[in-house]
């Protein structure tokens, strides 16, 4: 298949899971985070993590707050992104009730927060559109973390509601898998 055949799958998948997400109430995408951030605190790479790196949730995204706090809570260093100019990530510690209005709506790490290199995070909880049992993610289409993660030596977890897991997510060379999914209803472990 072509890449630009590719590239119109991905724009069609994100097109139709950003609406299905953002049909969610508010009640029930909180009760849905809740279920799956419970899954993921109970994964063994999540408790042996000394240091994470989580989002904050926008656009009807799942939100992993629950799981940053309770982290913190236990004295793990919790890192969020900072999004830069060139579609690039930096990550930096930031307690999960410091987190400032970011330049394009998304909340990000106070002025000063310290850097934390990527190969420094033990487990990256991932955002995305849509992933599938083969841990293949579909991203904003900015790739952001495709570009970041290749420089860590940490798990990564595609975190999404349940619906957002497709049979087959359209990808490219470039596009980096994750190790686990979690979602509201299940941990998914890829196949190879």
């Amino acid at each position: 298949m072509s890449a630009p055949d590719v590239r119109d799958q991905k724009r069609e998948l994100r097109k139709r899971l950003r609406e299905a997400r953002r049909a969610l109430g508010g009640a029930q995408a909180s009760e849905l985070s809740r279920a799956a951030c419970g899954r993921l605190a109970a994964l063994a790479d999540a408790k042996s993590a000394r240091t994470i790196a989580v989002y904050a949730a926008h656009g009807g995204e799942i939100d992993p707050a629950e799981f940053a706090a309770a982290c913190a809570s236990r004295g793990v260093v919790v890192c969020y992104p900072l999004v830069h100019e060139k579609a690039s990530l930096t990550f930096h510690a930031a307690p999960p009730d410091t987190l400032v209005p970011g330049m394009i709506g998304i909340a990000e790490p106070p002025a000063g927060a310290p850097t934390v290199a990527p190969d420094a995070i033990d487990l990256f909880v991932v955002p995305g559109v849509a992933f599938d049992e083969a841990g293949r993610r579909l991203g904003q289409g900015v790739a952001y973390y495709d570009r970041t993660l290749p420089a860590s030596r940490g798990r990564k977890v595609g975190f999404a509601y349940e619906l957002q897991i497709v049979p087959e997510v359209p990808s490219e060379p470039h596009d980096v898998r994750m190790d686990f999914v979690v979602t509201d209803r299940r941990v998914i472990v890829p196949r190879p």
